[in-house]
């Protein structure tokens, strides 16, 4: 599992050898293509050749990997919520965090767009620290 976002150095040497491959057969040649990659890394649906960027397969996993923190189901989960949160659930800034908290927070930030609330028993809300209107 990734836990760190991937350098954009390693990603476009990926993405160079996964379309070397496609059009050639092999990893090593390269070929002139007049088709744009972002055109052949869109879905299927969409009537193309469904390939997924590994730029955004690293941020799909760490989204994920923020996701399963957030649960706090997981042994690492617990570890790292005690190790850089408070008990009111703050973060706290350290110089030097973990590749994996990075990562963590790297995931935060990508997926924070997309998060919401789900109404419940009301027993996981914060009055005070809680964003109620946006």
């Amino acid at each position: 599992m990734v836990v760190y976002k991937w350098p954009r150095s390693l990603i476009k040497e990926g993405d160079n050898i996964l379309r070397n491959y496609i059009w050639t057969g092999d990893p090593t040649k390269r070929k002139g293509v007049t088709l744009k990659w972002d055109k052949v890394c869109k879905p299927i649906q969409e009537g193309d050749l469904g390939v997924r960027s590994l730029g955004e397969v690293s941020n799909a996993i760490l989204c994920k990997l923020h996701w399963v923190f957030k649960q706090g189901i997981e042994d690492w989960a617990l570890f790292l919520k005690s190790k850089f949160s408070t008990k009111s659930g703050d973060t706290i800034r350290y110089h030097n965090p973990s590749t994996i908290w990075s990562g963590i927070q790297t995931g935060a930030t990508l997926s924070k767009p997309y998060i919401g609330w789900l109404i419940g028993d009301g027993k996981k809300i914060d009055f005070w620290r809680d964003t109620w209107v946006t």
